[in-house]
């Protein structure tokens, strides 16, 4: 309403509703008329009454009138629903009916569940905080007030759980008149893990005192510990690392950024057995905290092969050497020459030495007889 100067006088009148219905006896205004002074304002109260009201919904126009030139009418729509009772006990709903949730072997899951109070009084409301040996609820009790609701997680954890599914029922408790015992049915499944072939390690520690708080099942295989051992301890009172001074250059470099890459040193088992391996770490938020996720690649039996093949090729080495015939090998991969060795003698017979040969593969096949030279070339890429 636009107020001026000068005094507005108000008055009420009722409007037929759009059923043409005669005036409603079902609600009062007050008060009907008066004046209202400039820069000031007044309320008019509207009373419902749904006495002898049948069940349903009423709708009517409050009409005020005015000597307003800009708005001399105000419509106010009125709306009275009609109930055949008054809700005042506790109504309890849960959404969704059912839960399910899967997981790798080892790893947890969440899941959640709502619980609104539908009715019109204070639902107080309970559950067991563990529903099943793998599946816990968080909060586990709690008063909702009327048209409110609660929000639970449930944590689904497959730590002691083979690949499988799992069934359990979330019972709730509660004041409401409708379902005072609420099943809600939980269905887990446990995908079995695969371990992936270079990597025999994962850990998740707390950045701040570096105790570890989930190792995968190949921990045992690695360091022999058990996970039992593992989890609550740190690396470094274990004596897991085999250099120390690794220990300190790895927490620096996770101290300057929030991950690492490709960190190689050597870990110590359980029984003093040395292994190789290459580190890689990243800091990621689990629940709004703070958790270093570590993967570990084992290198021992890589390097071994590397060694192994070193030493070879130096006996080979060696042994050609000592012979005045020319010896050549040609190293394939996948039919392409991919490297050649070749003898002392190379150069005496070719008149090439070793080195010029190995950096053009194929040319060692000019200096061989035509039926050799031929299986070897079947053998090679085209392009050669």
């Amino acid at each position: 309403m636009c107020i001026r100067d000068r005094p507005h006088t108000i008055s009420g009148s009722i409007v037929l509703p759009s059923t043409g219905s005669p005036d409603p006896t079902w609600y009062s205004a007050s008060p009907l008329s008066g004046s209202i002074a400039a820069g000031q304002s007044e309320t008019v109260t509207v009373n419902f009454s749904a006495v002898d009201m049948a069940v349903g919904s009423y709708y009517a126009d409050l009409t005020i009138t005015s000597n307003d030139p800009v708005n001399p009418t105000l419509v106010v729509d009125l709306q009275m629903d009609v109930w055949d009772e008054i809700v005042t006990d506790p109504l309890i709903a849960v959404t969704p009916a059912a839960v399910s949730g899967t997981a790798v072997e080892g790893a947890s899951t969440t899941a959640t569940v709502t619980v609104t109070n539908n009715g019109g009084a204070a639902l107080t409301w309970s559950t067991p905080s563990s529903f099943a040996a793998w599946g816990t609820v968080s909060p586990a009790s709690g008063t909702i007030a009327a048209g409110g609701n609660t929000v639970l997680t449930l944590t689904l954890n497959s730590a002691a759980l083979t690949a499988g599914t799992y069934n359990a029922n979330m019972v709730i408790t509660s004041n409401a008149v409708n379902e005072p015992s609420l099943t809600v049915p939980v269905s887990f499944t446990v995908e079995a893990y695969v371990e992936p072939s270079d990597i025999r390690f994962i850990a998740e520690w707390e950045p701040a005192t570096g105790i570890l708080l989930h190792v995968n099942r190949a921990c045992e295989d690695l360091t022999g510990f058990t996970a039992k051992e593992l989890v609550g301890s740190r690396a470094v009172d274990l004596s897991i690392w085999a250099d120390p001074e690794d220990h300190d250059r790895y927490v620096g470099a996770l101290k300057s950024r929030r991950g690492i890459e490709r960190f190689e040193t050597r870990l110590r088992k359980k029984d003093g057995t040395i292994r190789d391996v290459v580190l890689s770490a990243s800091t990621i938020e689990v629940g709004g905290e703070s958790r270093l996720l570590t993967a570990v690649h084992d290198l021992t039996n890589r390097k071994r092969m590397e060694e192994a093949l070193k030493e070879s090729e130096e006996r080979y080495r060696r042994i050609t050497s000592a012979i005045t015939d020319y010896i050549y090998t040609v190293f394939l991969e996948g039919g392409d020459v991919v490297r050649t060795v070749h003898s002392p003698a190379c150069e005496a017979v070719t008149v090439r030495s070793g080195i010029d040969i190995r950096t053009d593969p194929p040319t060692c096949l000019l200096y061989t007889s035509p039926s050799p030279r031929d299986r070897t070339r079947s053998r090679m890429p085209s392009s050669a």
